[in-house]
């Protein structure tokens, strides 16, 4: 099936409101990024509070893939869609009326919550219509995050270069009015979700159960989620709330899936769910954190640090604007393999290089880590037909989950915690004057850099150099996530070939039997 031969019984612009409602979540990913310095001079946040602003437009990301993945099937596409919108534009009102760190967390909670609708609905949507072609169909859905990105990311540039760049415009803060870019893409998905016809998934139009729907995540996909999921929400509003505790709910919830299911979970199923976790912190924790990252490389050269994600974006585009091309020729396994292999080596270039070999690095971090997202889920829906909109889902939200509670927040506190060590050891005068009280974290307590404690002259100078160095580490360190992820595709490569090659496994379904929605879909 060609890019121009849809499914000719379904509506048209189908896949068009898809694409359109991606482009928006790559809005309010890519703008909040762009703001995040701005956001800590102002707020006066630490690094790893910054890393939680990013992390909280993560985690309920992933709750709500999870959450509608189990009802997407009643309530129907449309409902799923109309919450996102909904969330879209409260949460960028409560953005640009936040004034304090409580409020910005809220607000991105909330964007979050209706970005993880869409991925819910967009991704079986595309995998059900194009069940023929999915892979293709999935990247060139997901071609839609690195666009909005690209587009989002000039568009705050041109308001730069326009001179939109003072403490106030229009009655806004700088950084208030490139959040409320937003409402452009939701306003076109918007007008789109009007009169859509809305097909059932693959999976209902097979007849395939609801129990057996979940019998691939069964007790050990679910527990995994769910361990994450409590981790994120408890964590975050509960003192005290730690990986202990919620082991156990996880366990619980394990056990409650066995009970229905009867199913520990497909062995492979499970192992490719892991394998997102470690996949989305390389490829979004590092992308929420990129811009901040390079920064200084960047101010060397004169040039805005946001050329660095729209480099990166464009060739994310571009590789999956021609995935139909690579997906005939290599399995999905190969390309995931390839990917991982790339995405290290750029982040090592990313820690290691100056000048303008910052934007080589992150033309080779859009090519590793184009495929990673779109093609893993094709995989799923490929090899795992029967678990439907759970098994497509499921393992984004285990994706989601994992860069938002671990991926960006290890970031910052791997940052913090290389500040600390990089003062005490070379500047322990500054680093008395200027470290704040310890806080907890995921790897130990930290003392993070008071910025209302930074003096001109030698002081500020100690503090960006720290700081400078932080980031550094914190791309070396990632760069380990990839190069296991190489050495587990290597293995899967392996054993597909060992069996005469990589098959996809399908349901018996009629395309007529899937274009017939349910009432009030």
């Amino acid at each position: 099936m060609g890019m121009a031969d849809p499914a000719t019984s379904q509506d048209k612009l189908i896949f068009p409101l898809a694409s359109a409602s991606i482009v928006a979540t790559a809005f309010g990913f890519i703008l909040r990024a762009l703001v995040l310095g701005d956001l800590g001079q102002e707020f006066n946040l630490s690094a790893t509070q910054m890393g939680a602003l990013a992390g909280v437009g993560l985690w309920p990301f992933a709750l709500s893939i999870a959450l509608f993945s189990l009802v997407i099937d009643r309530v129907g596409f449309r409902l799923v869609f109309v919450f996102a919108l909904i969330c879209h534009v409260a949460s960028t009102i409560m953005l640009i009326t936040a004034t304090n760190y409580t409020q910005l967390f809220m607000g991105t909670f909330v964007l979050s919550l209706g970005n993880g609708a869409v991925e819910a609905g967009a991704n079986p949507l595309v995998a059900s219509v194009y069940r023929n072609d999915r892979i293709r169909w999935l990247n060139y859905l997901h071609a839609g995050w690195p666009g909005g990105l690209v587009l989002g990311g000039l568009l705050t540039i041109i308001l730069g270069l326009t001179g939109v760049t003072e403490t106030t415009t229009f009655g806004l803060h700088a950084w208030k009015l490139k959040i409320a870019l937003i409402v452009i893409p939701v306003a076109i998905y918007g007008l789109l979700l009007i009169g859509r016809k809305f097909p059932v998934t693959e999976r209902v139009a097979a007849k395939v159960s609801y129990r057996d729907m979940l019998k691939d995540a069964g007790a050990c996909g679910s527990a995994a989620v769910s361990f994450l999921a409590f981790l994120a929400i408890f964590g975050a509003f509960v003192p005290g709330f730690g990986a202990v505790h919620a082991a156990i709910a996880a366990i619980l919830v394990g056990a409650a899936f066995f009970a229905y299911t009867r199913s520990l979970g497909n062995p492979l199923y499970v192992l490719i769910l892991l394998m997102m976790m470690p996949q989305a912190i390389t490829e979004l924790g590092t992308a929420s954190w990129v811009t901040d990252l390079v920064s200084p490389q960047m101010a060397k050269l004169g040039a805005d640090a946001a050329w660095v994600l729209i480099a990166t974006n464009v060739v994310l585009l571009l590789t999956r604007l021609t995935a139909g091309e690579v997906v005939h020729r290599f399995s999905p396994v190969a390309m995931l393999t390839f990917s991982a292999a790339v995405s290290a080596l750029s982040m090592v270039m990313f820690a290691y290089s100056s000048g303008w070999m910052i934007i080589v690095a992150a033309l080779l971090f859009g090519l590793g880590t184009a495929f990673f997202w779109p093609t893993t889920l094709g995989y799923v829906s490929e090899q795992f037909p029967r678990a439907g909109s759970v098994g497509i889902n499921f393992v984004g939200a285990a994706g989601m989950l994992a860069a938002g509670t671990i991926g960006a927040t290890l970031m910052g506190t791997v940052q913090d915690k290389s500040n600390e060590d990089y003062l005490t050891r070379n500047s322990p005068a500054v680093a008395s004057q200027v470290l704040g009280a310890p806080k907890p974290s995921l790897l130990g307590e930290y003392r993070p850099i008071d910025q209302t404690k930074v003096t001109e002259g030698p002081v500020a100078e100690a503090v960006t150099t720290a700081t400078n160095n932080g980031k550094s580490v914190a791309l070396r360190d990632m760069a380990v996530l990839p190069s296991v992820l190489f050495v587990l595709y290597l293995v899967l490569l392996f054993m597909y070939r060992r069996r005469g090659g990589y098959k996809r496994n399908e349901l018996h379904v009629s395309e007529d039997a899937i274009a017939k929605a349910p009432t009030g879909a």
